[in-house]
């Protein structure tokens, strides 16, 4: 394929293109497509001379329906400080997208860099772009897919604030969010199964044992928001059947488990902790926490150490504080502070073992290295993702969602976030994670009521 110097060619399926910016003083508007014209293909050209020593004339061509039909033409002055791209293309939408969209780039870099933005949200406060980015002096070819989604199986009842505890056969366990049923999800054939648990909870912890079971301690009973209890069970799906173990000594909700190098789980929230013995059966004294939180994150760390990072207070604000539990001494320190109080945030262990967390209050996001024993920035989210869900994919990215429909994935090696995605309603309060085939299942939440569905990110 030939790529002239002067050409940038843009092409998008979409249902509606409204408004195109260039580089903050270059702006194309263009009419809304006749109706015939929607779900077709839309070419949006750029031509003219690029600004390298000198403003150079610019001209937008955006077309809608087949061929040339539905043209609207505009012309603009190129600043010669000002790189060559296109800064964001905002797709209004209709009920059922999003479609398929694809976004390819063809031309010469000007200043050392190309840069793209195709934007696919029709949320006001937060457009989604996706970026493409070339380096060098010679022709570049560049491109995103921009990703698919669609509907995925249903729970057997609307769920929120729940768990989902992957297992070692790739099945996964989602209980709770306040019904008495867990929903055993088969990758083989994309369905889930209900299972009845003993209690009925919302805002507990769940852990994989290693006979297999899961683990399911603590929460909060429905209609009692604020209350929490001791109460834990364990759940064996070869069985179908769920049976109670001991309780802990100190009810919780917003409680962390974490399954230690040797098997036993570690419960964490309130004022301490406690451990759980799966040989002896019993739950044994953890210390008591340095600060009292509820609804942190907990990480296990390549030493054997727990990080328990951020949480909501006593007096109900985000901590920046973190501690490290070492189960050999049973003992808790202090760690190094977060860059901003955080509740309900995402903290996800990368492959180099430092710890992303993503959200619980604002944009910002920091990694923890353990190395360093200190957190390090990791970028920002383009808007701000509280009480979402978030899992690590086989390539060590990762990917969050939540409130704003948006699907951020984040790239390690570049240590930077792109949006991906857009959902077809917020979720709140989700469970998600890596389907077999790369992609990724988001399910359950809440936007205005309480969601049973769930959808699938494509790869």
């Amino acid at each position: 394929m030939a790529i002239p110097s002067t050409l940038q060619d843009w092409t998008v399926r979409a249902r509606d293109i409204c408004v195109a910016t260039l580089a903050a003083t270059m702006v194309l508007s263009c009419a809304p497509p006749p109706a015939a014209a929607t779900s077709s293909l839309v070419r949006l050209s750029l031509t003219g001379t690029p600004p390298r020593s000198r403003p150079g004339e610019l001209r937008f061509t955006a077309c809608f329906g087949d061929a040339s039909q539905s043209c609207a033409q505009l012309e603009s002055i190129a600043q010669p400080e000002q790189d060559l791209g296109l800064a964001a293309c905002q797709l209004v939408s209709t009920s059922d997208w999003p479609e398929f969209i694809d976004l390819s780039f063809a031309g010469i870099p000007e200043r050392g860099r190309v840069f793209g933005r195709v934007s696919l949200s029709d949320i006001p406060h937060a457009a989604f772009c996706s970026d493409v980015i070339g380096s060098g002096d010679r022709a570049v070819e560049a491109g995103v897919r921009l990703l698919r989604t669609r509907p995925g199986p249903s729970l057997s009842q609307a769920n929120v604030h729940f768990s989902a505890t992957v297992l070692r056969d790739g099945q996964v366990v989602v209980a709770g969010g306040g019904r008495a049923i867990a929903d055993v999800f088969s990758p083989a054939t994309e369905t889930f199964r209900p299972i009845d648990l003993v209690v009925p909870r919302r805002w507990h912890a769940a852990a994989l044992l290693n006979d297999g079971r899961v683990l399911i301690a603590g929460g909060a009973a429905p209609g009692s928001p604020y209350g929490s209890m001791p109460r834990v069970e364990a759940l064996d799906i070869v069985s179908g059947k769920s049976s109670l173990l001991p309780s802990m000594e100190i009810p919780r909700a917003g409680l962390s488990a974490t399954v230690l190098a040797d098997g036993r789980v570690f419960a964490a929230g309130g004022t301490d902790a406690e451990i759980y013995e799966p040989d002896a059966g019993v739950w044994l004294p953890g210390g008591r926490l340095l600060t009292a939180r509820s609804f942190h994150t907990a990480n296990l760390l390549p030493d054997g150490t727990v990080l328990l990072a951020g949480g909501w207070a006593a007096d109900g604000h985000a901590l920046a504080t973190t501690e490290l539990f070492n189960p050999l001494t049973g003992t808790h320190a202090a760690g190094p502070p977060m860059q901003q109080g955080r509740a309900r945030q995402v903290a996800i262990t990368l492959l180099d073992a430092s710890v992303l967390i993503a959200g619980g209050g604002g944009t910002s996001a920091e990694r923890y290295v353990p190395d360093l024993h200190a957190f390090v920035p990791a970028g920002a989210l383009s808007v701000a993702e509280d009480d979402g869900c978030g899992t690590r994919l086989p390539s060590g990215q990762v990917v969050v969602v939540g409130e704003n429909q948006l699907v951020h994935l984040y790239e390690p090696a570049q240590n930077r976030w792109y949006e991906r995605a857009v959902l077809s309603q917020a979720r709140r309060g989700c469970v998600t994670w890596p389907t077999p085939d790369g992609g990724v299942l988001v399910v359950g939440g809440y936007d205005r009521d309480y969601l049973s569905s769930s959808e699938v990110v494509e790869p």
